[in-house]
């Protein structure tokens, strides 16, 4: 995988939240811009879980729940 695939998109009152699988080695971090489905995004936060199992199974897939923002 070369580039982030997007797995899940929501709309809330925030803003945009997404889940988001990156490509092995690479991490989201505030600020960045990301391509997903044509579209581009900045990441604009990055939640954190409570759970140490959700993050450790999450973790091990590189996938990360973002606040993104269209561009």
């Amino acid at each position: 995988m070369d580039s982030p695939s997007l797995i899940a998109i929501h709309n809330l009152s925030l803003g945009l939240m997404a889940t988001i699988q990156f490509p092995a080695g690479k991490n989201p971090r505030i600020g960045n811009t990301i391509i997903l489905e044509g579209i581009t995004y900045k990441i604009t936060g990055v939640v954190s879980f409570t759970s140490v199992e959700t993050y450790m199974h999450r973790l091990e897939q590189n996938i990360h729940d973002c606040r993104i923002e269209k561009l």
